[in-house]
């Protein structure tokens, strides 16, 4: 046998191995996720790698990311997205190597897009707020929403921050770090536009602006009836505080100009009365006012809010003062020439003090008397008694009424005495002289 034995080289290549760069679609970086394959572009032997430990398979050997990121290249090419990732892209290396030829490998960067969740601040109008004590609002954030459920207001990573807001001009609203508004006390009752901001504590610039509405009630205001202690009207005088009883908010009202307080706006007293109302609520009695009640109305309104007022009508207590006709006995008159006596009147007293008889204001009058029948005397409009000539001496029973000009039907009666005395009456001696002491000569012719 002619033979011949030869040893040959059969060459073997390994294929064409290329990683592609690719740019994922975003992943939302609130809740985190995970991507789509970094390899669904990469080739081997020009047809799409199978990432796997088989023949004919290639494998992820290294990766790199961003320091800190934390995100994971996974063994099948994807790669993890951990919740709370700031929105971005950034840039992923990974190396493939073929199963077959572990030293057959592509290289490439390759980008994972991060997406910011939707935040959306939403128009608010608060319950409202009484803006005499002040107090705080809800949050306006109440209805904000991060990736569509509730915000949650905070530092920490998937909170967001009120990052600005404004408030009216002059209103002294502060919003809050946590979303409510505070309304300082005696502000003034109004829908106040309060606009904010809320941003991402993972994103700081994803971010939404909004305005809302803080609503600021007027407390209750409330004036009550009231029935003045009365005030005696010969001297007049000032009453107490019609405003006594009135309250603001449940609590007794303050009448002056600070905030807080109230005021008499209007007022409205009985035509001719004279009764003035003052800025303090009471009411001044003139002297000389007739006694009675009188209606008087009047207003109080909020200085905080001068449009929340409360009107009601009170009883002003106007009374008579003590009218006392005193018994008297007067100094005797002689009843022969007749005379007049001294004022009846003269211990008669109108408020403890004496009686001053007459038709002005303040005076007495008297209204009515009553003498013995047939004696003739009669009772003058000033007090004294006029007895006539020729009155028997003895003592007279005389009553009289006296009452109040300013009241007529404040009134005394009482009985005096009036005495009237006799004359003097002198019979004198006398010595008569005998007849024939004095014979009278017969006439001569």
């Amino acid at each position: 046998m002619n033979c011949s034995t030869i040893s040959s080289t059969v060459v073997v290549s390994a294929p064409a191995i290329v990683a592609v760069t690719d740019t994922t679609p975003s992943v939302n970086g609130l809740p985190g996720g995970t991507t789509t394959a970094l390899t669904g572009n990469d080739t081997l032997n020009g047809s799409p790698v199978v990432v796997g430990t088989a023949a004919g398979n290639v494998q992820i050997t290294s990766s790199t990311v961003p320091v800190g990121s934390g995100l994971v290249v996974n063994a099948d090419g994807t790669v993890t997205v951990p919740a709370n990732t700031p929105s971005g892209n950034y840039a992923v290396s990974y190396t493939i190597c073929e199963v077959n030829n572990p030293l057959n490998c592509s290289t490439i960067s390759s980008t994972v897009v991060v997406s910011a969740p939707a935040i959306v601040a939403v128009t608010d109008t608060t319950p409202s707020v009484n803006g005499l004590p002040g107090g705080t609002t809800t949050a306006l954030t109440g209805n904000d929403t991060l990736n569509g459920s509730p915000v949650v207001v905070g530092t920490a990573a998937g909170n967001v921050q009120i990052t600005s807001s404004t408030v009216p001009v002059g209103s002294g609203l502060v919003v809050n770090a946590d979303g409510t508004v505070t309304v300082p006390a005696n502000t003034p009752s109004g829908n106040y536009a309060v606009s904010y901001t809320i941003c991402e504590v993972n994103n700081p610039l994803n971010c939404s602006t909004i305005s809302s509405t803080v609503v600021v009630s007027a407390p209750a205001i409330v004036a009550v009836t009231d029935t003045t202690p009365s005030v005696n009207g010969l001297p007049g005088g000032t009453t107490t505080a019609l405003t006594g009883n009135d309250t603001l908010n449940g609590s007794p009202v303050v009448v002056g100009t600070a905030a807080g307080n109230v005021q008499i706006t209007s007022s409205t007293v009985p035509v001719g009365s004279g009764l003035v109302v003052n800025a303090d609520g009471t009411v001044t009695v003139p002297a000389n006012t007739p006694s009675g009640n009188y209606a008087v109305s009047y207003t109080i309104c909020e200085v905080n809010n001068p449009l929340n007022c409360s009107t009601i009508s009170s009883t002003v207590v106007v009374s008579a003062p003590a009218i006392v006709a005193v018994t008297d006995t007067t100094p005797s008159v002689n009843g022969l020439p007749g005379g007049t006596t001294t004022a009846l009147t003269g211990n008669d007293t109108l408020n403890g003090s004496p009686v001053v008889v007459g038709t002005a204001a303040g005076n007495v009058q008297i209204t009515s008397s009553t003498v013995p029948v047939g004696s003739g005397l009669v009772v003058n409009a000033d007090g004294t008694v006029t007895v006539p000539a020729n009155t028997p001496s003895g003592n007279y029973a005389v009553s009289y009424t006296i009452c109040e000009v300013n009241n007529p039907l404040n009134c005394s009666t009482i009985s005096s005495t009036v005495v009237v005395s006799a004359p003097a009456i002198v019979a004198v001696t006398d010595t008569t002289l005998r007849l024939m002491d004095y014979q009278v000569a017969p006439p001569r012719h």
